[in-house]
């Protein structure tokens, strides 16, 4: 899986979870019109790897299958910063809090993608235009598995015969 996968996927299922209109969730810093209030903004904010060793390495051949292809097994974690722009935005974000918690409400996230925590909601509002917006922000971080290959050694293949004496 991509960050941009996993990015896509947590836009999907925030979708899904929260009661906002189609297309009133959205990744951060695209172009374009901002969509009608109430509207959440993710954003990634980085990656790490959870452990610092692997846990397995896998081994395989490569497409022609001149060669070996090592992908070490990883741990990620993902952190995002969900934003909620309207007139109650802390309330549009409040079903994260719950929806985390139930197995059912994940599974559609990614096939072994989990939400590993939330932070508590924060009121951030802001300043424009000279006057006050309400806002709300929340962290949130995601686990899974990647398995990024790499060719590692090339196998020389040679022809042979045998002959009986």
């Amino acid at each position: 899986m991509t960050n941009g996968q996993i990015h896509s996927g947590l836009v999907r299922w925030l979708s899904a979870t929260l009661a906002l209109p189609v297309g009133h969730v959205i990744k951060a810093d695209q172009s374009g019109k901002r969509p009608a209030e109430p509207y959440v903004m993710v954003r990634m904010t980085g990656t790490e790897e959870v452990r610092q060793h692997p846990r397995e390495i896998l081994y395989g051949a490569d497409q022609g299958n001149a060669g070996v292809i090592a992908a070490p097994l990883l741990e990620i974690e993902w952190r995002f910063s969900l934003h909620a722009y309207g007139a109650e935005p802390s309330d549009v974000l409040r079903p994260i809090s719950s929806a985390r918690h139930l197995a059912q409400r994940n599974e559609p996230m990614m096939p072994g993608v989990v939400i590993f925590e939330t932070s508590q909601i924060r009121i951030v509002p802001d300043y424009v235009n000279e006057q006050w917006e309400p806002r709300a922000q929340m962290d949130m971080m995601l686990r899974g598995l990647t398995s990024d290959g790499f060719l590692i050694n090339t196998v020389e293949q040679y022809s042979f015969k045998f002959t009986r004496r």
